[in-house]
């Protein structure tokens, strides 16, 4: 087994469950090492991001176009749900203000 090699910082547990499956899938060796510690409640996650994404030296150019992709496609998927800037919602979702809570 050759070094690992950080190539990224995972910005949070979503991404880094996306890479460890588009890296599985692809065959390549890596290690997601958490800075998230329950003794601090989370206080390195601010300062240095979720986790350190490591890969075998050997395999850093396919893992960071892997990474690249993975993250291009969440990207390019982030805009299609928000809500269309021409859409006339006026804020009125039909509620009866007499209706109590539930």
């Amino acid at each position: 087994m050759s070094k690992m090699k950080k190539i990224t910082i995972v910005e949070n547990r979503f991404e880094a469950d996306l890479l460890s499956d588009a890296l599985e899938a692809e065959g390549l060796d890596f290690i997601i090492r958490s800075y998230q510690d329950t003794a601090y409640d989370g206080l390195f996650v601010t300062q240095k991001g979720y986790a350190a994404l490591l890969v075998n030296e050997d395999d850093e150019q396919r893992a960071k176009a892997v990474v690249e992709a993975v993250r291009a496609s969440v990207d390019a998927g982030s805009g299609a749900a928000a809500r269309d800037e021409d859409d006339d919602y006026d804020g009125d979702d039909d509620m009866d203000p007499e209706q109590e809570d539930i």
